[in-house]
């Protein structure tokens, strides 16, 4: 919900394109009617699954996304909107070098949270050989890597949930 009371969903939405058309979503509605106020397609080669949704300080959402161009292994993509008209303001791809896991294998997909000044956390689950590891990223407000951590703990691990505390930790 943003300061005038609108309301973000962010979700995946059939595109009715052909097979495989299944895009990530977002739409603001009008916190006091319930309209419609915009729609927009976060979509990248293939498929793309939204995961997280977090609105910043200036209204704007941001949402993360599994993207799994066709025949190829899945990324994670984090895109931010103007929240006024639902422009695109910046993508990212986050490629980690090794196999991301997208929804349908079961796993949850990446998860987002900001802290005060804007920064962007995604954190989702990746594979390297047999073992899941958590994938853990900072990106500054415009979107670019600040940085990449991996938590290769014993046997699989996998991200359900990402938090930050009140001095952003």
């Amino acid at each position: 919900v943003d300061s005038a009371g609108n309301l973000f969903v962010a979700g995946t939405c059939d595109k009715a394109l052909g097979v495989n058309s299944f895009q990530a979503c977002i739409v603001k509605f009008d916190g006091a009617t319930g309209a419609t106020l915009w729609l927009r397609f976060y979509a990248g080669a293939g498929i793309t699954v939204s995961g997280g949704l977090a609105i910043d300080a200036g209204g704007n959402p941001v949402v993360t996304t599994t993207c799994v161009p066709f025949g190829e292994v899945a990324d994670y993509c984090v895109g931010k909107f103007d929240g006024a008209n639902g422009n695109p303001v910046f993508s990212t791809l986050l490629a980690s070098g090794r196999s991301f896991l997208p929804y349908h294998v079961g796993i949850a997909p990446p998860r987002i949270s900001l802290d005060a000044g804007g920064n962007l956390f995604v954190a989702g689950t990746c594979q390297a050989g047999s073992r899941r590891r958590f994938c853990t990223f900072k990106l500054n407000s415009a979107g670019v890597s600040q940085w990449t951590s991996y938590f290769d703990g014993s046997g699989d691990n996998t991200v359900h949930s990402l938090a930050l505390d009140p001095s952003g930790n």
